[in-house]
Protein backbone atom coordinates (compact mmCIF):
# COMPACT_ATOMS: atom_id res chain seq x y z
CA UNK A 1 0.00 0.00 0.00
CA UNK A 2 2.45 2.33 0.95
CA UNK A 3 4.41 1.66 -2.28
CA UNK A 4 1.29 2.16 -4.53
CA UNK A 5 0.62 5.10 -2.56
CA UNK A 6 4.17 6.28 -3.30
CA UNK A 7 4.28 5.73 -7.21
CA UNK A 8 0.44 8.02 -7.54
CA UNK A 9 2.13 11.36 -5.77
CA UNK A 10 5.32 10.77 -7.62
CA UNK A 11 3.13 10.19 -11.30
CA UNK A 12 1.25 13.19 -10.32
CA UNK A 13 4.31 15.04 -9.82
CA UNK A 14 5.54 13.72 -12.58
CA UNK A 15 3.00 14.37 -14.78
CA UNK A 16 2.45 18.40 -13.65
CA UNK A 17 6.08 19.31 -13.88
CA UNK A 18 6.30 17.59 -18.05
CA UNK A 19 3.24 19.51 -18.14
CA UNK A 20 4.89 22.87 -17.32
CA UNK A 21 7.72 21.83 -19.41
CA UNK A 22 5.92 21.15 -22.66
CA UNK A 23 3.99 24.46 -21.79
CA UNK A 24 7.12 26.53 -21.42
CA UNK A 25 8.64 24.35 -25.10
CA UNK A 26 5.02 25.21 -26.71
CA UNK A 27 5.41 28.53 -25.86
CA UNK A 28 9.38 28.94 -27.13
CA UNK A 29 8.32 27.31 -30.39
CA UNK A 30 5.93 29.58 -31.39
CA UNK A 31 8.63 32.62 -30.54
CA UNK A 32 10.04 34.09 -33.97
CA UNK A 33 13.48 31.73 -34.11
CA UNK A 34 15.24 34.93 -35.51
CA UNK A 35 14.72 36.49 -32.32
CA UNK A 36 15.44 33.68 -29.74
CA UNK A 37 18.70 32.71 -31.68
CA UNK A 38 19.91 36.15 -32.26
CA UNK A 39 20.36 36.44 -28.19
CA UNK A 40 22.07 33.38 -27.70
CA UNK A 41 25.08 31.99 -27.96
CA UNK A 42 25.44 28.70 -30.40
CA UNK A 43 25.82 26.46 -27.24
CA UNK A 44 23.14 27.51 -25.32
CA UNK A 45 21.18 27.22 -28.96
CA UNK A 46 22.62 23.62 -28.92
CA UNK A 47 21.49 23.13 -25.38
CA UNK A 48 18.19 24.18 -26.25
CA UNK A 49 17.24 22.07 -29.06
CA UNK A 50 18.84 19.05 -26.82
CA UNK A 51 16.42 20.24 -24.19
CA UNK A 52 13.55 20.27 -26.32
CA UNK A 53 14.71 16.94 -27.82
CA UNK A 54 14.33 15.45 -24.13
CA UNK A 55 11.04 16.85 -23.39
CA UNK A 56 9.54 14.90 -26.51
CA UNK A 57 11.27 12.10 -26.06
CA UNK A 58 9.92 11.76 -22.25
CA UNK A 59 6.54 13.33 -22.73
CA UNK A 60 5.40 10.48 -25.63
CA UNK A 61 6.32 7.96 -23.50
CA UNK A 62 4.52 9.44 -20.48
CA UNK A 63 1.30 10.24 -22.64
CA UNK A 64 1.30 6.40 -24.01
CA UNK A 65 1.83 4.79 -21.01
CA UNK A 66 -1.56 7.30 -19.32
CA UNK A 67 -3.14 5.88 -22.70
CA UNK A 68 -3.65 9.36 -23.96
CA UNK A 69 -1.92 10.44 -27.55
CA UNK A 70 1.12 12.25 -27.07
CA UNK A 71 1.00 16.22 -27.10
CA UNK A 72 4.57 16.97 -29.15
CA UNK A 73 4.84 15.16 -32.32
CA UNK A 74 7.71 14.51 -34.70
CA UNK A 75 6.85 16.88 -36.88
CA UNK A 76 6.30 20.02 -34.80
CA UNK A 77 10.24 20.19 -34.03
CA UNK A 78 11.73 21.87 -36.99
CA UNK A 79 15.53 20.90 -36.82
CA UNK A 80 16.77 17.08 -36.92
CA UNK A 81 17.86 14.81 -34.18
CA UNK A 82 20.95 15.04 -32.25
CA UNK A 83 23.75 14.08 -34.73
CA UNK A 84 25.57 10.64 -34.20
CA UNK A 85 29.02 11.35 -32.53
CA UNK A 86 31.81 8.94 -31.94
CA UNK A 87 30.56 8.06 -28.44
CA UNK A 88 27.09 6.72 -27.61
CA UNK A 89 24.71 9.30 -27.80
CA UNK A 90 21.60 8.13 -24.96
CA UNK A 91 19.67 11.46 -25.97
CA UNK A 92 19.43 10.00 -29.50
CA UNK A 93 18.96 6.67 -28.65
CA UNK A 94 15.90 7.98 -26.54
CA UNK A 95 14.67 9.99 -28.97
CA UNK A 96 14.93 7.48 -31.87
CA UNK A 97 13.00 4.92 -29.44
CA UNK A 98 10.21 8.05 -28.80
CA UNK A 99 9.61 8.23 -32.64
CA UNK A 100 9.14 4.26 -32.97
CA UNK A 101 6.46 4.23 -30.26
CA UNK A 102 4.67 8.04 -31.47
CA UNK A 103 4.77 6.87 -35.10
CA UNK A 104 3.50 2.68 -34.47
CA UNK A 105 0.50 4.97 -32.18
CA UNK A 106 -0.42 7.49 -34.91
CA UNK A 107 -0.46 4.42 -37.96
CA UNK A 108 -2.48 2.22 -35.38
CA UNK A 109 -4.58 3.54 -32.79
CA UNK A 110 -5.41 6.89 -33.98
CA UNK A 111 -8.81 8.13 -35.27
CA UNK A 112 -7.51 7.94 -39.09
CA UNK A 113 -6.63 4.32 -38.25
CA UNK A 114 -9.75 3.20 -37.67
CA UNK A 115 -10.64 3.47 -41.26
CA UNK A 116 -7.38 1.43 -42.48
CA UNK A 117 -8.43 -1.90 -44.94
CA UNK A 118 -7.09 -5.16 -42.65
CA UNK A 119 -4.41 -5.00 -45.43
CA UNK A 120 -3.43 -1.45 -44.57
CA UNK A 121 -3.62 -2.01 -41.18
CA UNK A 122 -1.01 -5.42 -40.76
CA UNK A 123 1.22 -3.55 -42.89
CA UNK A 124 1.72 -0.59 -40.52
CA UNK A 125 1.77 -3.64 -37.65
CA UNK A 126 5.32 -4.90 -39.12
CA UNK A 127 6.44 -1.95 -40.41
CA UNK A 128 6.18 -0.89 -36.48
CA UNK A 129 7.66 -3.73 -35.53
CA UNK A 130 10.66 -3.03 -38.37
CA UNK A 131 11.01 0.11 -36.85
CA UNK A 132 11.80 -1.03 -33.16
CA UNK A 133 13.90 -4.27 -34.47
CA UNK A 134 16.06 -1.18 -36.29
CA UNK A 135 16.07 1.10 -32.76
CA UNK A 136 17.23 -2.30 -30.89
CA UNK A 137 20.19 -3.32 -34.01
CA UNK A 138 21.00 0.56 -33.51
CA UNK A 139 22.23 0.17 -30.06
CA UNK A 140 25.66 -0.57 -28.97
CA UNK A 141 26.56 -4.27 -29.48
CA UNK A 142 26.68 -5.09 -26.10
CA UNK A 143 22.61 -4.36 -25.90
CA UNK A 144 21.21 -5.51 -28.90
CA UNK A 145 20.51 -9.18 -27.38
CA UNK A 146 17.77 -7.89 -25.06
CA UNK A 147 15.51 -9.01 -26.70
CA UNK A 148 16.88 -13.02 -25.80
CA UNK A 149 16.30 -14.48 -22.76
CA UNK A 150 19.01 -17.13 -22.42
CA UNK A 151 21.76 -17.00 -20.20
CA UNK A 152 25.02 -15.15 -21.90
CA UNK A 153 22.96 -12.98 -24.50
CA UNK A 154 22.35 -10.39 -21.48
CA UNK A 155 24.91 -9.72 -18.54
CA UNK A 156 23.56 -8.30 -15.34
CA UNK A 157 27.03 -8.70 -13.80
CA UNK A 158 28.61 -5.65 -14.58
CA UNK A 159 27.05 -3.11 -11.67
CA UNK A 160 28.41 0.20 -14.34
CA UNK A 161 25.70 -1.68 -17.35
CA UNK A 162 23.60 -3.46 -15.58
CA UNK A 163 20.80 0.13 -14.98
CA UNK A 164 21.64 0.88 -18.45
CA UNK A 165 21.26 -3.03 -19.67
CA UNK A 166 17.69 -3.25 -17.57
CA UNK A 167 16.40 0.65 -19.03
CA UNK A 168 16.97 -0.89 -22.62
CA UNK A 169 15.02 -4.54 -21.54
CA UNK A 170 12.51 -2.24 -20.52
CA UNK A 171 12.11 0.18 -23.20
CA UNK A 172 12.18 -2.72 -25.83
CA UNK A 173 9.29 -5.07 -24.28
CA UNK A 174 6.98 -2.72 -23.22
CA UNK A 175 7.30 -1.17 -26.84
CA UNK A 176 6.42 -4.71 -27.92
CA UNK A 177 3.28 -5.06 -25.34
CA UNK A 178 2.13 -1.49 -26.56
CA UNK A 179 2.39 -2.28 -30.03
CA UNK A 180 1.01 -5.90 -30.10
CA UNK A 181 -0.73 -6.84 -27.21
CA UNK A 182 -4.02 -5.04 -28.24
CA UNK A 183 -4.21 -7.27 -31.12
CA UNK A 184 -3.69 -10.45 -29.24
CA UNK A 185 -7.60 -10.62 -28.28
CA UNK A 186 -10.88 -11.36 -29.51
CA UNK A 187 -11.74 -7.85 -30.18
CA UNK A 188 -9.18 -7.50 -32.87
CA UNK A 189 -11.26 -10.16 -34.98
CA UNK A 190 -12.34 -8.58 -38.11
CA UNK A 191 -9.43 -6.00 -37.93
CA UNK A 192 -6.81 -7.86 -38.32
CA UNK A 193 -5.95 -11.45 -40.05
CA UNK A 194 -6.03 -14.92 -37.66
CA UNK A 195 -2.08 -14.99 -38.93
CA UNK A 196 -1.15 -11.45 -37.13
CA UNK A 197 -3.48 -12.27 -34.36
CA UNK A 198 -1.28 -15.32 -33.48
CA UNK A 199 1.73 -13.72 -34.62
CA UNK A 200 0.77 -10.33 -32.46
CA UNK A 201 0.44 -13.37 -29.27
CA UNK A 202 3.38 -14.63 -30.06
CA UNK A 203 5.47 -12.01 -29.95
CA UNK A 204 4.30 -10.76 -26.42
CA UNK A 205 4.78 -14.33 -24.98
CA UNK A 206 8.39 -14.51 -26.47
CA UNK A 207 9.12 -10.91 -24.38
CA UNK A 208 6.85 -11.87 -21.21
CA UNK A 209 9.30 -14.84 -21.17
CA UNK A 210 12.54 -12.79 -21.92
CA UNK A 211 11.43 -9.89 -19.07
CA UNK A 212 11.00 -12.47 -16.63
CA UNK A 213 13.73 -14.42 -17.30
CA UNK A 214 16.29 -11.50 -17.28
CA UNK A 215 14.62 -10.07 -14.14
CA UNK A 216 14.68 -13.49 -12.59
CA UNK A 217 19.36 -13.07 -12.53
CA UNK A 218 18.78 -10.38 -9.96
CA UNK A 219 20.00 -10.82 -7.25
CA UNK A 220 18.95 -7.37 -5.13
CA UNK A 221 15.46 -5.88 -4.67
CA UNK A 222 17.24 -2.43 -4.69
CA UNK A 223 17.83 -3.00 -8.56
CA UNK A 224 13.59 -3.20 -8.90
CA UNK A 225 12.20 0.29 -9.76
CA UNK A 226 8.49 0.82 -10.25
CA UNK A 227 8.96 0.82 -13.62
CA UNK A 228 10.23 -2.84 -13.99
CA UNK A 229 8.05 -4.02 -11.87
CA UNK A 230 5.26 -2.85 -13.49
CA UNK A 231 6.72 -4.68 -16.87
CA UNK A 232 7.59 -7.64 -14.61
CA UNK A 233 3.31 -7.15 -13.47
CA UNK A 234 2.42 -7.42 -17.66
CA UNK A 235 4.79 -9.95 -18.34
CA UNK A 236 3.31 -12.31 -15.72
CA UNK A 237 0.03 -11.16 -17.07
CA UNK A 238 0.98 -12.19 -20.37
CA UNK A 239 2.41 -15.65 -19.70
CA UNK A 240 -0.33 -16.56 -17.42
CA UNK A 241 -2.81 -15.68 -20.29
CA UNK A 242 -0.27 -17.99 -22.70
CA UNK A 243 -1.33 -20.87 -20.56
CA UNK A 244 -4.70 -20.88 -19.91
CA UNK A 245 -5.63 -20.42 -23.55
CA UNK A 246 -4.09 -23.71 -24.10
CA UNK A 247 -0.64 -22.98 -25.79
CA UNK A 248 1.84 -22.41 -23.03
CA UNK A 249 3.56 -25.61 -21.88
CA UNK A 250 6.73 -23.30 -22.65
CA UNK A 251 5.48 -20.74 -20.19
CA UNK A 252 5.03 -22.61 -17.08
CA UNK A 253 8.81 -22.72 -16.25
CA UNK A 254 8.70 -18.78 -16.30
CA UNK A 255 6.15 -18.85 -13.23
CA UNK A 256 8.35 -19.97 -11.20
CA UNK A 257 10.96 -17.28 -12.23
CA UNK A 258 7.75 -14.25 -11.36
CA UNK A 259 6.89 -15.90 -8.11
CA UNK A 260 11.02 -15.30 -6.86
CA UNK A 261 10.82 -12.01 -8.90
CA UNK A 262 7.28 -11.39 -6.35
CA UNK A 263 8.90 -11.90 -3.29
CA UNK A 264 12.25 -10.31 -4.15
CA UNK A 265 9.91 -6.75 -5.30
CA UNK A 266 7.89 -7.41 -1.50
CA UNK A 267 11.09 -7.50 0.21
CA UNK A 268 12.12 -4.06 -1.35
CA UNK A 269 8.93 -2.32 -0.72
CA UNK A 270 9.30 -3.56 2.44
CA UNK A 271 12.64 -2.29 3.17
CA UNK A 272 11.39 1.53 1.97
CA UNK A 273 10.79 4.25 4.24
Amino acid sequence: MQMTISEQIDHRIYTELLSYAVSCARTRRFVSRDSVYMSVTKEKEYLARRSLWYIYSIEVVHSIRDGMPPILTRDWIDYGLPEVGKDTDWLLIQCQHANVLSSAVNTLYSQRALRQTLDERERNLMQAHKALESWRTGLPIYLQNIHRHEIGYVTLDDQQTRHLTLTMVHKYHEAIFIIFFPWTGSQSKGLISEHYRKMSMELCVKSAQAVLAIAARISSGDILDGKLINLIAVSICVTFLDIVSGGGKKSLPYLTDALKLTQLAQKASHGKP
